[in-house]
C-alpha cells in the first residue's frame, strides 16, 4: 500500500521544492521509503508502505530495458501463480514487477489479468505514453489534473496534487450538491472543478497532450440458471479462496471484528490460516451502537489475540477537526471518526487488516432501506414467483394493501423511491441554498427492480463512500486494509446472483446465512444488523461540538457562507440531526482546504 504520482511536461528544475512537498504529502500513506525516478518528459513519484518484498520491491520500478517506469499502489492477490505463468525475467519477488511484465506482453490487455485492488502510473518512454488504472470498484483512489501551462499531474490524493503548486483549485458546485444530498462527492468527480477522479473500472492514457478515460470493466449480468445449493456451495469455495490469498503478506495480517455476519465470517476463515489472529474491535459507550459482546464472542469462539477500542467523547471535537485534514473533499459518514481511530489503534500491532466492506453491497444488506423497495415491488406484481404463501396473503391484507397504495402514491416510481432513500437535503433544500441539483450518475441511473438498486450501490455508495472512508482513515495510519469480499471472482459471481438468493422481507445476506452460519455464535447468528454507524445525535448536543456549530454555522465569516444562504444555515445551527452533522463538516472542510 503507497501513495504514488506523477507529473508529464514538467520541467525538473522549475519544480524541485514541490517535489518533495508532494512526495511529503503522502508520507502517511508511505512512510517506510520515498524515491523519485526521472524520465525525459515524466517524474514519477512513489512513497512506500513495505508489505511484499522488503528489499526487491521498491518503487517507482522499471523495467530490463529502463523504457517502462511504474508506480503502483494496492496488492495484486495471486501475483505469485500468475508470475509462474509468465515468461520473463523477474529480478524481485514483487508483485510490482508483475505489472511491468504484463504490460510488455499484453500492452494495454493487461487489465483483464489484473485481480486485487490497485492504480498506477505507467510511462512508456519509447512512446512517450502515460498508462494508468483504477481497480474496478474504486478501492484505491487515482486523481488527476492539467495545469493551464500543460503539465499532466496525477496522484493517490488530491493534497499531493495541490502541493505541485500547478493547480490554482476551484469549487464545483454540482460536487457540493451531491455530497449536501448523499454525505460524499460522487465517486466520478471531484469537490473540484478542475481535479478529477478516475472512475473505478476504469484506464486513463494520455500522450501529445491528449487524454482518453475509457472502462475496461463493468457490472456482470444477473444470471439466472443456477439452482440455490450449487450457488451457496460456489460462495463458499471462493471467499475461501480470496481470504487465503489476502492472508498471503511479509509482514503480520490481522482483522477488523465488528461482531456483524461479515467480519464474524472472515475472522472465522482467516483464523485457519495463522496460529494466533488479531482482532480489533471499535466499541460506542452508548449501547445502542455497541458491537462488543458480539465480537467477544466470535474472538472467544476462534481463539484470537483480541483488542479493544472504546470511544472517546472528550477528544471528539478534536476528532472532528481531524477529520477536515485526513480527507481532501467534504465527507461526513459519521463512522468516518471510528474507523480512523480503530486503525490508528490496529497499526500498532500490525500494517495489514482484513475488513468486510463490499458485502453489504452485494448481498443486499442494506435492509433499513430496501425493505420499502420490495414492499413496493410486491405492491406491483414484480417479486419472484417463488414468494411464501404466508407473504402472499400478508399483502393481501387491508394494512398490506393500504401500505402498497400509499407506497405507490408517495413514489410514482422505483427510480424515485430509490433516489429519496438515499437522499439527506432535498431537491428543494438545494434550491433554497442557492444550488442546482447535481447531474450525477445514480440520478440518471434508472432503476427499475431491486437487482439495479444494488447496482447502483456497487457503482455510488460503495466507491464514494464506504470505500474512501477505509482508505483515507487507514493510510493517515499507515494501515492497509484488504477486503476479501471485494475478490474479484467472488465479487462476480456475487453481482451475477438474482436478488432473491440475498435478500427476501425478513432476512438479509440470505446464501451467507445459508454458507456459513454454522460458524457464528448463537448470538451473532441472531443479531439484527447495526451497522458501523455512530450516535450522531447525542454527538451534535456535546458542548465542545455546540461550540463548533456556533462559529462555523452561526458567523457569517466561515467561507461555508460565501457558498450557500446564510438564512438556510442558520435554521440548522441549533439542530442536532444528521443535516446540521453535514453542514458543520462542510463548513470546517471550508475552512482547512480552500481560500477561495
Amino acid at each position: 500500500m503507497c501513495g504514488i504520482f506523477g507529473l508529464v511536461n514538467a520541467k525538473k528544475h522549475d519544480l524541485a521544492s514541490n517535489l518533495q512537498k508532494m512526495l511529503d504529502s503522502l508520507h502517511h500513506r508511505g512512510p517506510d521509503e520515498k524515491n523519485l525516478h526521472f524520465f525525459k518528459k515524466c517524474i514519477l513519484g512513489h512513497s512506500r508502505l513495505t508489505i511484499v518484498d522488503p528489499i526487491g520491491g521498491s518503487q517507482p520500478m522499471v523495467n530490463n530495458q529502463e523504457s517502462v517506469g511504474l508506480t503502483f499502489n494496492g496488492e495484486i492477490y495471486g501475483y505469485r501463480n500468475i508470475k509462474s505463468k509468465i515468461d520473463y525475467n523477474f529480478h524481485t519477488k514483487s508483485d510490482t514487477e508483475l505489472l511491468l511484465a504484463l504490460y510488455e506482453k499484453f500492452g494495454f490487455e493487461m487489465l483483464n489479468k489484473l485481480p486485487g485492488m490497485f492504480s498506477f502510473g505507467l510511462w512508456d518512454e519509447k512512446k512517450h505514453l502515460l498508462f494508468c488504472a483504477r481497480d474496478r470498484f474504486g478501492e484505491k483512489p487515482f486523481y488527476y489534473a492539467t495545469s493551464e501551462k500543460g503539465e499532466f499531474i496525477f496522484s493517490s490524493e488530491i493534497k499531493s496534487i495541490l502541493s505541485s503548486g500547478l493547480i490554482n483549485p476551484k469549487i464545483d458546485l454540482e460536487s457540493m450538491s451531491h455530497y449536501l444530498k448523499r454525505l460524499y462527492v460522487s465517486p466520478s468527480r471531484t469537490i473540484y472543478k478542475n481535479i478529477f477522479s478516475l472512475p473505478p473500472g476504469h484506464f486513463l492514457k494520455y500522450q501529445n497532450n491528449n487524454i482518453i478515460v475509457d472502462s475496461y470493466w463493468e457490472l456482470p449480468k444477473v444470471v439466472q440458471n443456477i439452482d440455490e445449493k450449487s450457488a451457496v456451495e460456489k460462495f463458499k469455495y471462493l471467499l475461501k479462496k480470496a481470504i487465503k490469498n489476502q492472508m498471503i503478506a511479509d509482514v503480520p495480517v490481522g482483522a477488523f471484528l465488528s461482531g456483524g455476519l461479515d467480519s464474524s465470517t472472515i475472522v472465522a476463515l482467516a483464523s485457519k490460516h495463522t496460529d494466533k489472529l488479531k482482532t480489533f474491535t471499535f466499541g460506542f459507550s452508548d449501547s445502542k451502537y455497541n458491537e462488543i459482546d458480539y465480537a467477544r464472542s466470535i474472538s472467544k469462539k476462534y481463539k484470537t489475540n483480541h483488542y479493544e477500542l472504546l470511544d472517546d467523547k472528550k477528544n471528539l471535537a478534536n476528532n472532528l477537526i481531524d477529520m477536515q485534514k485526513i480527507y481532501d473533499e467534504p465527507f461526513a459518514d459519521s463512522s468516518n471518526i471510528p474507523t480512523y481511530l480503530i486503525s490508528k489503534f490496529a497499526s500498532e500491532d500490525v500494517k495489514v487488516v482484513l475488513s468486510g466492506d463490499g458485502a453489504d453491497e452485494l448481498l443486499g444488506g442494506y435492509d433499513f432501506w430496501y425493505d420499502d423497495l420490495l414492499r413496493f415491488q410486491e405492491y406491483s406484481n414484480k417479486l419472484h414467483p417463488s414468494r411464501s404463501t404466508k407473504i402472499k396473503n400478508w399483502f393481501k391484507s387491508d394494512i398490506s394493501n393500504k401500505r402498497g397504495e400509499d407506497l405507490h402514491q408517495k413514489y410514482d416510481s422505483i427510480n424515485k423511491l430509490f433516489h429519496l432513500q438515499r437522499q439527506f437535503f432535498s431537491e428543494q433544500d438545494l434550491i433554497d441554498f442557492g444550488l442546482e441539483n447535481e447531474n450525477s450518475v445514480l440520478n440518471n441511473k434508472k432503476v427499475l427492480n431491486i437487482e439495479d438498486c444494488l447496482a447502483n450501490d456497487l457503482l455510488d455508495y460503495l466507491p464514494g463512500d464506504i470505500l474512501v472512508k477505509t482508505d483515507r482513515a487507514s493510510m493517515a495510519n499507515s494501515l492497509e486494509v484488504r477486503s476479501p469480499f471485494l475478490d474479484i471472482d467472488l465479487a462476480e459471481f456475487c453481482i451475477s446472483l438474482p436478488y432473491t438468493f440475498k435478500i427476501d422481507s425478513f432476512k438479509q445476506k440470505k446464501i451467507m446465512r445459508k454458507a456459513f452460519s454454522h460458524y457464528w455464535p448463537r448470538n451473532v447468528n441472531k443479531r439484527k444488523k447495526m451497522g458501523f454507524g455512530a450516535p450522531v445525535n447525542d454527538w451534535l448536543q456535546q458542548d465542545a461540538i455546540v461550540a463548533l456549530k456556533n462559529e462555523y454555522l452561526g458567523n457569517k465569516n466561515h467561507k461555508i457562507f460565501s457558498y450557500l444562504d446564510s438564512k438556510k444555515i442558520y435554521t440548522y445551527k441549533n439542530d442536532s440531526n444528521y443535516k446540521t452533522w453535514i453542514l458543520l463538516n462542510l463548513s470546517l472542510w471550508l475552512e482547512h482546504h480552500f481560500e477561495g
